[in-house]
């Protein structure tokens, strides 16, 4: 599902290697923690998963596509496949929890009764159904996070990245989180967390890759 070989990202403004001679894979289904530090890499590696960077060397491939050898005009059909979980959640605030879910699909071009059925099938797995009508910046930081969650899934991705989501929660929240991914998981969506919270994913039995500086430490 997920291949990086032999990756490396360097930036020219700094000539810094973001990532360098990155390989792993994971395979459809599976779970994943991306673990580190600030600035080891994370953040670049899902940028490359994405598609908002390129590689300077290597290759990345999901459902194996060769992420970097995507025309400009298919990168939005791409990324549809896709859902991504962030740390700010990035929902609109005034909105109710309905609308934010259903905003991706709305802009897919999604016909309305198919845009109702998965927004209901996408918080109805996060546990916010009752919610659905409540303007988002009534929630609690957790429970909006369930909301970045549910408009993640609710275009059917086959795959999930997550970028620091326990970052702004407290740590029952964290753990809830957490716990919901692994729940999306699974329903076999492939799942990659990036994240430096371990006490959050202690116990859960998943693949971890550790970057350091823009390597991998270990994997598997």
């Amino acid at each position: 599902m997920i291949q990086f070989e032999d990756v490396t990202k360097i930036f020219a403004d700094t000539q810094d290697e973001a990532l360098s001679h990155v390989s792993f894979h994971i395979l459809p289904g599976e779970m994943a923690f991306l673990l580190g530090e600030s600035g080891s890499g994370k953040t670049t590696l899902l940028r490359l998963l994405l598609r908002e960077l390129t590689a300077d060397a290597g290759t990345v491939r999901v459902n194996g596509q060769d992420v970097g050898a995507i025309k400009n005009r298919k990168i939005p059909a791409y990324r549809r496949k896709i859902g991504f979980v962030f740390q700010d959640f990035k929902l609109l605030p005034d909105c109710s929890v309905y609308d934010n879910v259903a905003i991706g699909r709305r802009i897919a071009g999604a016909r309305e009764r198919d845009v109702r059925f998965s927004v209901a099938m996408a918080l109805r797995m996060v546990g916010m159904e009752r919610e659905f009508d409540k303007p988002v910046c009534e929630l609690s930081g957790g429970e909006q996070q369930k909301v970045g969650i549910a408009r993640a899934i609710a275009g059917s991705p086959y795959c999930i990245l997550a970028d620091e989501p326990t970052g702004n929660l407290d740590p029952r929240q964290a753990r809830e989180i957490m716990l919901l991914l692994e729940r999306i998981n699974g329903h076999g969506v492939t799942v990659l967390v990036a994240t430096h919270d371990r006490e959050a994913i202690r116990g859960l039995d998943h693949k971890r890759l550790y970057l350091s500086e823009g390597r991998l430490q270990s994997g598997e």
